[in-house]
C-alpha cells in the first residue's frame, strides 16, 4: 500500500486546487488507487463534488462524490449533524494514464442538483490522501 497525504488549508471553493501528488510513484502499483477526502464537514445543501486531475495541460474527470445537505447552519448543532465525514473515490482507471507525471493536481468542482456550478458554499476538508492497495 502506498499513501501520500496533504493538509488542506482553509475553506475550499469550486474550482480550487485541493492537492498535488507525484503519480510516478504509482508506476508499479497493481492494486486500486483512490483519492480520500478526510475530515470533510457536511454541507448545508446536497452537492456533487466532481474530482478533476490536471497534468501536462490535460484535465481528466476522475469521478464524483456526493454530499447530502444538512440544512442551515444558523440552527444550533446539538445533534452533531455537521460532524466530519470521509469520502473515498476510486480513480484507478484515470490514475493509470498519469503514472509518468511528476505533478498531478487535484481540483474539485462543486455542482448543485441541477448540475450548475456552486461557487458560494465553502468546503471544509482536513486532508486529501492518495491511497493504493486493496480497499474495504
Amino acid at each position: 500500500m502506498t499513501n501520500a497525504r496533504t493538509s488542506v488549508a482553509g475553506p475550499i471553493h469550486s474550482g480550487q486546487r485541493l492537492a498535488t501528488f507525484d503519480f510516478r510513484k504509482l508506476h508499479d502499483v497493481k492494486d486500486s488507487v483512490e483519492i480520500v477526502l478526510e475530515g470533510m464537514k457536511k454541507t448545508e445543501s446536497s452537492l456533487t463534488l466532481q474530482i478533476l486531475l490536471k497534468a501536462n495541460s490535460s484535465e481528466f474527470v476522475a469521478g464524483e462524490l456526493y454530499t447530502y445537505g444538512e440544512g442551515p447552519r444558523d440552527v444550533p448543532d446539538t445533534t452533531g449533524r455537521f460532524f466530519p465525514i470521509t469520502l473515498r473515490l476510486d480513480i484507478t482507471e484515470v490514475a493509470r494514464r498519469l503514472t509518468s507525471c511528476p505533478r498531478v493536481e487535484v481540483y474539485v468542482k462543486v455542482l448543485d442538483g441541477k448540475r450548475q456550478e456552486v461557487k458560494n458554499e465553502p468546503l471544509a476538508i482536513e486532508s486529501v490522501e492518495l491511497r493504493t492497495g486493496e480497499f474495504e
